[in-house]
């Protein structure tokens, strides 16, 4: 069976563009040699508790694991789409062996990488970070993925053929405890990586963008989208209790708020 038939079989059993986290709850059950605690699953995804209760919820009805009261364990169905799994996996690491080397150059097959969702964020939140370096709790917010699950999956790019990640740990002290803090930037392969397929580097040269990325507090593109949108219905609502509280003063606020969205709009327009 192909890769492609092998992903497209597996997508019709969970979909993989929205059952990203069914699909590490297989992964983990797979390599489990005991049923696992689900308060287990929750502290090693790095997810909220719901969450985990509703993927395991939809994993049971589609047959893929039992349950044993608040243990959870890989039904045979399960633990052939487990091994469905590890063969993609084993077929993608193939895609990337010496073999192909003839015909994909480094880059070529790092394109296909950044069709990982996990990567691709990571190289955008780095490459429009103001430092270039962002700690994994930082990242893991961004993505919105656990910082234990983040942390797990971008090792694999900082060694290897594909270091395009510098992991950096770092002792720091909170109340007298010893805690260490991770923090990722990009290597010199990574920022030829964003350059070569992400083209977000002129994105940061726009005064638009200098401007929102101060307003709302963040330099990462679709953050500041998420902020800006909050920013203008929470301030829409409050434009409207204005009018009512001050009725003399309505057609002013109604005017100013206005303004402030076309502004917005604006710098929106000329930055995307």
């Amino acid at each position: 069976m192909s890769m492609f038939d092998l992903a497209r079989e597996l997508d019709d059993i969970i979909d993989l563009s929205r059952g990203r986290l069914q699909l590490e709850i297989v992964c983990r059950l797979g390599r489990a040699d005991a049923p696992v605690h689900v308060d287990e699953l929750v502290r090693g995804l790095g997810e909220r508790r719901k969450a985990v209760f509703d993927s395991l919820r939809k994993l049971e009805s589609k047959s893929l694991i039992v349950r044993n009261g608040e243990k959870f364990l890989l039904t045979d169905f399960g633990k052939n789409v487990f091994l469905k799994i590890m063969q993609l996996k084993k077929s993608e690491l193939e895609l990337f062996s010496s073999r192909n080397k003839h015909f994909l150059t480094k880059y070529d097959a790092a394109r296909i990488m950044v069709g990982d969702f996990y990567l691709y964020e990571t190289l955008q939140a780095l490459n429009v970070s103001v430092k270039g370096v962002l700690s994994v709790d930082v990242l893991s917010k961004i993505v919105g993925v656990g910082s234990n699950v983040l942390d797990e999956h971008l090792l694999k790019f900082t060694k290897g053929e594909f270091i395009f990640l510098s992991r950096h740990v770092k002792p720091r002290q909170i109340f007298g405890l010893k805690r260490t803090k991770i923090y990722y930037s990009l290597t010199d392969e990574g920022r030829k990586l964003v350059n070569l397929y992400l083209g977000s580097l002129s994105i940061r040269r726009k005064w638009s963008y200098k401007i929102l990325s101060k307003l709302v507090g963040t330099t990462h593109p679709r953050i500041i989208l998420k902020r800006l949108a909050l920013f203008l219905s929470i301030g829409s609502a409050f434009a409207m209790l204005l009018q009512f509280v001050i009725p003399p003063f309505s057609i002013v606020i109604l005017g100013a708020w206005i303004w402030m969205i076309s502004f917005f709009a604006l710098l929106v327009e000329n930055t995307y």
